[in-house]
């Protein structure tokens, strides 16, 4: 029996030492977090990465606006376990907008980075939650309650912002409220997408944080410096990027330098969409921009977390297609269910004979109550063509006639676009997460006629952008067509009276 205790306490006593050698290693890693991610954890960072690492190391607040496929998420999973287990005991809160968020994106690849590691780490792992000891832990968030930041002050806090562009300024306030102890840190990351909120802001005039721009062009895979690191961004898909979303400007023509972008010996000017997932950086929220991209990217996002299929929507069932009239645009059919857009198919050098059976196909697969063509050019043909099989609800739209309120909008094409506005304004609407649709809803620009009326830039106005042709986008607009006999939570005709329409009103019977 006292053979045994003393196996038991030598066993216990041999423990111990091991720990405390651990948690000595892991202090000496404090300011050191790149050669914790490589030893511990068999992290490969480049350059960017180091350069926000050693941010954190150093100083309290620290934000990163990021470009998309460079990392970010995976060092950000990083950072969250080497505060956690380099301060000893410490607590780690992450958050971002939505649960999916939290729950698929970042503490996805905090499980992965875990379970992965190159030492055995302690600590119990749950979905959102990975436990070592008493205070000592990380957590996941999501939430849009400020009182759920109460109660976690710690000596060692790290505060960890996901998409922190889409994050409110109420938890913001609640976060910095609890970080106020000298190793108490905050690092916000995510991509630039609106320019409005703190996160913005953080990167116009507040000089108490750190601020860092990843942008995919730096990275060594597309710039061929360094090691490739397999997963993330390459020079073929900036390149496609660089066809798809910036206008070329011909030789010889200026350029302003902030809008400048050189690209293999050629100068482009980026559309917001490039702006935010290339280059990190904020968009340019012109006046004219009608739809803010903040809004587009909240409806995808509502898809990715809700409407993966059309498996038990409600609501009316419309389609509409946009038929295509130049050899490289697109035909676009569509299709939804209530506000939730639960089919988009585009496809490339059909005839009209063969646009009609496709659209055909799909009303007899989904009953829709309407089906909206464009009516201008061979989309009229279409139409035609699905009147002579008596599919029921066929309805060609010409967006060049007058609009219904010809007082505010200079023709349906204008009205049928601002009723898509409102539906992204109020939330009322789910679109998949296409980069194509997303991108073109992002570029359509709007203005005022002499008479204070609403019109759309035109397609070759996009064009010369470097946009192409809205396919995508005319379609959800047809789609979503606010005068087809169905009522939404945002109205049509919100749009308050311009100064001109005013003045006109107010001169009538002089």
């Amino acid at each position: 029996m006292r053979e045994q205790i003393l196996r038991d306490f030598c066993v216990r006593l041999n423990r111990r030492f091991l720990e405390e050698v651990w948690k000595g290693r892991m202090t000496r890693y404090r300011r050191k977090p790149e050669a914790f991610a490589r030893r511990a954890l068999g992290s490969l960072w480049w350059e960017k990465q180091r350069e926000v690492a050693e941010s954190v190391a150093h100083h309290r607040r620290t934000a990163v606006k990021s470009a998309n496929g460079v990392g970010k998420t995976y060092l950000a999973a990083d950072l969250a376990l080497w505060f956690l287990y380099c301060y000893q005991p410490s607590v780690v809160l992450t958050t971002a907008p939505t649960r999916r968020q939290v729950r698929h994106l970042l503490w996805e690849e905090i499980r992965r980075r875990f379970r992965g590691a190159r030492e055995s780490l302690p600590g119990e792992l749950l979905q959102e939650r990975l436990s070592v000891g008493p205070g000592w832990y990380a957590l996941g968030l999501a939430t849009d309650e400020p009182v759920r930041f109460q109660g976690f002050h710690a000596e060692n806090l790290l505060i960890l912002f996901d998409e922190a562009s889409g994050i409110a300024d109420e938890i913001w306030e609640a976060a910095e409220g609890i970080a106020v102890g000298k190793n108490n840190r905050i690092v916000a990351i995510g991509n630039p997408m609106t320019t409005s909120g703190r996160f913005y802001r953080i990167f116009q005039s507040e000089p108490l944080w750190r601020r860092h721009t990843i942008s995919a062009l730096d990275h060594p895979n597309v710039t061929g410096r360094g090691a490739p690191i397999p997963g993330a961004v390459t020079a073929e898909v900036v390149e496609e990027r660089v066809l798809e979303w910036c206008e070329e400007i011909p030789p010889g023509e200026a350029g302003a330098d902030a809008d400048l972008l050189v690209w293999r010996g050629r100068r482009y000017r980026p559309n917001n969409a490039f702006r935010v997932r290339v280059l990190g950086e904020f968009p340019d929220s012109g006046e004219d921009t009608l739809i803010p991209l903040r809004w587009i990217e909240a409806a995808a996002a509502r898809w990715r977390e809700e409407y993966r299929s059309g498996a038990g929507l409600t609501g009316v069932r419309h389609a509409a297609a946009d038929v295509a009239r130049f050899g490289g645009d697109w035909t676009v059919i569509g299709l939804r269910i209530g506000s939730v857009v639960t089919r988009l198919e585009a496809i490339q050098g059909c005839d009209l004979m063969e646009v009609a059976g496709r659209v055909a196909r799909l009303a007899q697969e989904e009953r829709p109550e309407r089906i909206a063509i464009d009516g201008i050019g061979i989309g009229a043909g279409v139409a035609d063509r699905l009147q002579e099989l008596r599919i029921a609800g066929v309805e060609a739209v010409n967006v060049s006639l007058p609009a219904c309120d010809r007082e505010r909008f200079a023709n349906r094409r204008a009205e049928l676009y601002w009723g898509l506005r409102e539906r992204f304004r109020t939330g009322d609407i789910t679109i998949p997460p296409d980069e194509a649709l997303c991108s073109q809803l992002a570029q359509i620009r709007y203005a005022y006629t002499s008479r204070g009326q609403i019109q759309m830039a035109s397609k070759e106005a996009m064009r010369r952008r470097g946009g192409g042709s809205p396919d995508r986008a005319d379609m959800l607009a047809l789609l979503f067509d606010g005068a087809a006999g169905e009522g939404f939570s945002g109205e049509l005709r919100s749009l308050p009276p311009s100064a001109a329409a005013q003045l006109r009103a107010e001169m009538e019977g002089w």
